[in-house]
């Protein structure tokens, strides 16, 4: 409750303040607005155009791009069925991360074109990117090799040390591996045409 007693000129006072306030507020509403009108005609990036709703788990291209004359795919590991089961846990796919990364850039068939391997924020799968114009079924095998590794791992994880990574305490090695085995053999292992194209928009 503001006390006008120590306000100059008493309820004066006051109505400046109250003035004061009713313009920080339509300024913060003219913000507001102009924020919307640039969000509003700004496009959609390709990953949200995708209807998640029908997104099977599988590997799917989610883009392709030049760079330097150069084409690299970008490539959607999706490990989850979004909205319809849990998703991985952050300790899981950290570890995930960590031991795919370090597979594919020792794999001795593709290391030279591997550029990235990272989870996505919704934490249901991976994106992957690499060297080449490639479609899903090119990196089937490349895929069933990595979840095997993880699947199998054991041992100290690579890269698990305070000083290799921005948080060594969040790894879970036994949900890593089930989750690597899961995905291996009730999707790479028997995957389908549905497994490797984007469902269509309607």
């Amino acid at each position: 409750m503001l006390n006008v007693e120590f306000l100059p000129n008493g309820l004066k006072g006051a109505s400046l303040i109250q003035h004061s306030t009713f313009n920080i507020q339509h300024y913060s509403l003219n913000i507001q607005h102009s924020t919307f009108n640039i969000i509003k005609k700004m496009n959609k990036i390709p990953s949200f155009t995708i209807n998640h709703n029908k997104l099977l788990r599988g590997i799917y291209v989610s883009r392709k791009d030049e760079v330097g004359g150069e084409v690299i795919t970008t490539f959607d590991i999706r490990m989850k069925v979004p909205n319809q089961e849990p998703c991985l846990h952050d300790g899981a796919i950290h570890t995930i991360e960590h031991l795919a990364a370090t597979y594919l850039r020792n794999d001795e068939e593709w290391k030279d074109r591997i550029i990235y391997w990272g989870p996505m924020g919704c934490l249901t799968g991976n994106y992957l990117l690499i060297k080449g114009d490639l479609e899903s079924k090119d990196i089937v095998e490349l895929m069933k090799r990595t979840f095997q590794f993880i699947a199998d791992f054991e041992g100290e994880i690579p890269g698990q040390a305070a000083k290799d990574c921005g948080n060594y305490l969040l790894h879970d090695l036994p949900m890593a591996k089930y989750e690597a085995r899961k995905y291996l053999d009730e999707v790479l292992c028997c995957i389908k045409e549905e497994n490797l194209i984007y469902p269509t928009q309607d």
